[in-house]
Formats: structure tokens, sequence, C-alpha cells
């Protein structure tokens, strides 16, 4: 059995919930009566081409201050937090930052 590590606070964590969302957010702190996480988004299903699908993200709740911390108690919970994979990770830090990245061989005159 593979054990992994516990979440450490600004880790990237998904939680499913009973309603059948996923919530893709950064883990605060966890206690016997739910989760706490910022930044949370919803991962939904987009079209990207003729038959062709990829995931998107959506705000968790669209008039809460970017940075806010949500709640989620352990009723509302089918998992519990959980890693989230590597590629949707880094994925939802691109989303949530505020950082953009040079591409390489752009200089600035």
């Amino acid at each position: 059995m593979l054990i992994q590590k516990p979440l450490m606070p600004n880790d990237i964590m998904s939680i499913k919930l009973t309603n059948g969302d996923e919530i893709v957010g950064k883990f605060v702190s966890q206690d016997s009566h739910g989760c706490v996480v910022r930044q949370p988004v919803i991962v939904t299903i987009q079209p990207t081409g003729p038959n062709q699908v990829g995931l998107g993200f959506m705000p968790f709740a669209v008039s809460t201050d970017d940075d806010a911390e949500v709640a989620i108690p352990l009723s509302a919970m089918l998992t519990k937090p959980l890693r989230t994979k590597s590629d949707i990770a880094n994925n939802y830090r691109r989303a949530t930052g505020s950082l953009e990245v040079p591409k390489a061989g752009l200089l600035l005159q």
C-alpha cells in the first residue's frame, strides 16, 4: 500500500463534493468538521474542438475575493482532500497566479 505524506498548507488539493462538483484549491487546514481551502475553483469539462473535450476551471464563488478561504463541511465532501495530479496542479497555479512567465528568447529593449 502506498502512503502519501499529509497535505501541507498551500499544497494544491482536490475534493469531490457530494453534489458532483470537483474542487481544486490551496490546502489551508483540516479538522474533524471539514476542510478549509483557499482560492477554490470548480473543475469543468469544456469542448476544445470537434469531438474533443478538455478540463477548465470555473470560479467557486464569483462574488468573493480571489484569495478567499472557504470552509467545506465534512458532510459536503465525498472524498477527503487529495493531492492534485501535477499537470492539473500546474494549470491551476497558472490560472490563479498573478505572475506571467516570459517565453524563452523574448528580449525586452
